[in-house]
């Protein structure tokens, strides 16, 4: 088990990036990209989910690098919700769903979509 804090998320989203995911693999995470090496995951196929504004340096990574932000908030939930629409209008984050993610949801239909989206 792991304790990630909102700093650690960064270097998680590079792990996953880079393919490094032994969590005691400074070296594998801190290593320059080789041009030469394709990444694991670029960061344009990277959907990263967040709730909040403890997820804002991984929204302003992954926007950097044109990876796609879906903040999910708690559907009856005032401040969940205007947490989640404050995000969305300073551009951090592309898309708003609720926390629902049973079949045919707006997050299933989204997440889907996007899968679909990188098959083709």
């Amino acid at each position: 088990k792991l304790s990630v804090n909102y700093s650690n998320k960064v270097q998680f989203l590079y792990r996953i990036n880079k393919g490094t995911f032994d969590v005691f693999d400074q070296a594998g995470v801190n290593a320059k990209k080789d041009p030469n090496n394709k990444v694991h995951i670029p960061f344009e196929n990277l959907i990263f989910f967040g709730d909040g504004e403890t997820d804002v340096p991984c929204f302003s990574v992954n926007n950097k690098n044109f990876g796609k932000n879906i903040c999910v908030y708690e559907k009856d939930n005032e401040k969940s919700s205007n947490i989640a629409k404050k995000l969305f209008s300073e551009g951090r984050v592309h898309y708003l769903i609720n926390g629902d993610y049973s079949e045919n949801s707006e997050a299933d239909k989204l997440i889907k979509g996007f899968i679909l989206s990188y098959k083709s």
